[in-house]
């Protein structure tokens, strides 16, 4: 009769479990702890864990432990991948790790699928991690951090909860319904626009900006334990205009398409210019420019973002608005389609302006909101903005001084075949992010 305290046949039974889930654990356990030793681990004969969690409760906990858990990852991983075996197999299994919450990728049979989740549960108590076995959750589905995550036979898609944006809609409203808002409320607030954020990036900029106020020396006039509502309007009309601008499944759901990113994707590139007078922009696909377009700002445009048509005062502006007029009419080439997407041009600020979606001038943060609002609700976005010299940009340097008085430059014989793409018409409803969510009316001012 065996009278092995209970804890050792626990030990035991893990052994034997190891070696039904790995089929060889010697060769990969050895080679593990082998590329484990130079970081000084090693496994503890008892199995106790190579990780003794002694900094509980310290200041620095949650960074140590953060990086603890990441080296622990990094060991796992090479569990479920026979790569560093020099076998030429691709991962059946990808681990990744938000702190503490460990979450893996599984592909095969449904028995190899056992078999990896069995490794994992086995690799994590040995490592000396508990496991909250009552919060874990195996399917083609998953809650993460405010999202749904469905992984299909050759999507995977991403849903954001309805009431979650509602419930944002609602404090929005109700913020900009009065001169203040509480510090512990805005606080809230926050919170649950970063788990949107997480899923729709563009918002970020904006939730910065309730960062700031929050931290902010207040005016000495400020409520206590309050923040005055101007501080953060521009913000709160944003997340309002980008939730009312677009259909609700738009906004809740991502789709990503697995066979896009195996085949071969278009490059897609749009370059713009602009000049005193006008601007102008091709889109080019693999290559060959399919369609191009010029303009000159109209009044709406004059108003609202005070330009001065023929005054190169208004210089930075006029490419910023090019940039954004070019991405909003060729976004069906780009937004919900993987490619190689990049925008070029010769004025670094407006490059800069459409990739962090943010600047210090107060005009042309008009145009960075308005891009956020298009690049929010698009599965995709530019992956590179590059910049080139002005010299090499001639065909749109050519199409932004069309109507440049005095300017008879012969026709670029690049575009003689291609076709003028249809500018739709920029009234005051083109201008989305500024609308106010209240009638004329109701519109409610902040002081402060």
């Amino acid at each position: 009769m065996n009278d092995s305290p209970p804890d050792t046949c626990l030990k035991a039974n893990f052994i034997e479990l190891w070696a039904k889930a790995a089929g060889d654990p010697a060769a990969r356990l050895a080679r593990w702890l082998q590329e484990g030793a130079p970081g000084g681990l090693r496994l503890h004969p008892d199995l106790t864990g190579l990780f003794p969690l002694s900094t509980r409760g310290s200041r620095t906990a949650p960074l140590t432990f953060a990086a603890v858990m990441a080296l622990a990852t990094r060991l796992l991983q090479s569990l479920l991948t026979r790569d560093h075996l020099e076998e030429k197999i691709w991962q059946d299994a990808r681990i990744e790790t938000d702190v503490d919450d460990p979450w893996t990728v599984l592909k095969g049979t449904p028995q190899q699928i056992d078999d990896f989740t069995c490794t994992l549960l086995i690799g994590w108590h040995l490592l000396g991690f508990p496991v909250a076995y009552r919060k874990a959750s195996r399917s083609v589905t998953l809650k993460w951090i405010g999202m749904n995550i469905v992984v299909g036979r050759s999507t995977v898609e991403v849903h954001i909860p309805q009431d979650k944006l509602t419930e944002i809609r609602v404090l929005a409203l109700q913020f900009l319904s009065s001169n203040v808002i509480s510090n512990k409320e805005l606080r809230s607030f926050v919170g649950k626009c970063m788990s949107i954020a997480s899923v729709i990036y563009v918002w970020k900029p904006f939730v910065a900006q309730f960062y700031a106020a929050l931290h902010s020396e207040k005016p000495a006039s400020t409520p206590k334990g309050c923040t005055w509502t101007s501080q953060v309007k521009p913000g709160l009309h944003w997340i309002l205009a980008f939730l009312d601008s677009h259909s609700p499944d738009c906004i809740t759901k991502r789709t990503w398409d697995v066979n896009e990113y195996l085949s071969r994707q278009q490059r897609v590139v749009i370059t713009w210019d602009a000049s005193p007078w006008g601007f102008g922009a091709i889109l080019t696909i693999d290559g060959v420019i399919v369609q191009f377009l010029y303009e000159v700002p109209c009044q709406v445009d004059i108003e609202l973002l005070h330009l001065k048509v023929g005054d190169s005062a208004s210089q930075q502006t006029m490419e910023s608005l090019a940039g954004l007029i070019a991405l909003r009419q060729w976004a069906p080439f780009w937004k919900d389609r993987r490619s190689h997407f990049s925008i070029r041009s010769d004025n670094t600020g407006a490059l800069v302006l459409l990739g962090r979606l943010k600047t210090h001038s107060p005009t042309n943060n008009i145009i960075a909101r308005e891009a956020a609002l298009d690049i929010g609700v698009s599965s995709y976005g530019p992956e590179i903005a590059e910049h080139i010299p002005g010299i090499t940009n001639k065909t749109c340097d050519f199409l932004s001084r069309i109507f440049q008085p005095g300017d008879d430059e012969s026709w670029p014989s690049l575009l003689a075949h291609v076709p003028r793409a249809q500018l739709s018409p920029r009234t005051k409803s083109w201008w989305r992010s500024i609308n106010s969510p209240f009638p004329a009316s109701k519109t409610h001012s902040s002081t402060g």
